[in-house]
């Protein structure tokens, strides 16, 4: 079995079951006044970035749900940004924060990605306007007013790649009540309906044949998608195939390069930390032919 999590009117999987790491997607088809939220966009050759917020003030009641901003990344056309798993290469966009004393920032909320094929390469990311969003929490007794600061470094691709970061900062004001939606709150809905929600361990089972790699689920109506949480096993950049029998539908992508038959998806993990320190060996080994040849380049 795995452990999954689950679309709020839809399917998001996540899970390992010491076989294959997957990501199963759905689409999901379903008394203060207080001054707005201030923030300023920042652009880069390729990125317009933006720290927003999804109510006009915040709600100083220390819970986690009460409060949400977002790092709103809007790319120039042909360029994208990547998501939490970039693929085959990229980098997932970082976020560092500075918050008043006692604030926390919870983790990232992704949307869904969008498949890029860069031959051989398949990457998930963005391309156009995104929005990641992040839970923040308040401390009970705070008011007035505090400014949130974030330094967020990504990549941006086209055919070429360039790494890029930036210092957002938004003020808001604090109360003790719900305020009023603010002008983006139509992305955070959007994003709330691409959110993974738990699943009972054993929902759902990788299957792996020899052209194609598969997730099985119960069957369910809904339009379905996984993404792989392990770089080059699928080569697709079309959604799955679906096939349902027997009270499961089952959801089908062509396998990519990884194939190592003496080891299997069930060892993969080991393989890999076995390439890992072969690298590092060899590393280690160069480095020290470095240091004894140094002598040469001093004269």
């Amino acid at each position: 079995g795995v452990s999954l999590a689950c679309f709020h009117g839809g399917f998001a999987r996540g899970g390992y079951n010491g076989k294959m790491r997957f990501l199963l997607l759905a689409a999901a088809i379903f008394g203060l006044n207080p001054s707005p939220s201030r923030g300023e966009p920042v652009r880069t050759k390729h990125v317009a970035a933006e720290l927003i917020a999804e109510r006009e003030a915040f709600q100083a009641d220390g819970s986690e749900s009460a409060n949400r901003v977002g790092i709103r990344l809007e790319m120039i056309p042909e360029w994208h940004t990547y998501w939490r798993f970039p693929g085959d290469s990229g980098l997932p966009t970082e976020i560092a924060w500075e918050l008043p004393p006692g604030w926390t920032a919870g983790e990232p909320q992704w949307p869904l990605p969008k498949r890029i094929l860069v031959p051989p390469l398949l990457n998930y990311g963005y391309e156009g306007t995104t929005l990641i969003g992040v839970p923040i929490q308040v401390p009970p007794g705070a008011s007035g007013e505090y400014t949130l600061k974030a330094h967020v470094s990504w990549l941006v691709c086209k055919e070429e790649c360039v790494p890029e970061k930036v210092d957002l900062r938004l003020t808001m004001a604090v109360g003790r009540e719900p305020s009023r939606p603010g002008r983006y709150a139509s992305l955070f809905r959007r994003l709330d309906r691409e959110q993974p929600q738990k699943q009972a361990r054993g929902f759902a089972h990788a299957v792996v044949e020899a052209q194609r790699i598969g997730v099985s689920i119960p069957e369910t109506r809904g339009v379905f998608d996984f993404f792989p949480l392990v770089a080059m096993i699928v080569k697709s950049d079309k959604p799955p195939e679906v096939e349902s029998a027997g009270g499961r539908t089952t959801l089908w992508l062509d396998r990519g390069n990884l194939r190592r038959k003496e080891v299997g998806f069930g060892g993969y993990e080991a393989w890999e930390e076995q390439v890992y320190a072969e690298e590092a060996r060899a590393a280690d080994k160069l480095d020290a032919k470095l240091k004894l040849e140094a002598h040469w380049l001093e004269r």
